[in-house]
């Protein structure tokens, strides 16, 4: 494996446990590169990164929340807006 394979596999599962540290306790070497996992995690990341993964520069951008309204527009009467 080289180390690209490596910095591949560390960033899908940064990206996939970022948000949830019960998972995140398990970016550890142990986890990641592991015989049992780590070529299951390089797949994943593979096709991860085949269908355009996000740049670093762009991690901590927040995603849309598409169930969130957007500022109420007064200039349309209450009784018309939607």
């Amino acid at each position: 494996y080289s180390v690209a394979d490596l910095q591949l596999v560390i960033d899908l599962k940064h990206e996939h446990w970022h948000e949830n540290d019960e998972q995140y306790q398990y970016m550890r070497p142990e986890t990641l590169f592991g015989p049992k996992k780590f070529e299951s995690y390089l797949q994943s990341a593979t096709r991860w990164d085949q269908k355009g993964r996000p740049k670093r520069a762009d991690w901590g951008a927040k995603k849309r929340d598409v169930m969130a309204f957007g500022p109420v527009d007064t200039t349309i009467p209450e009784g018309f807006r939607g």
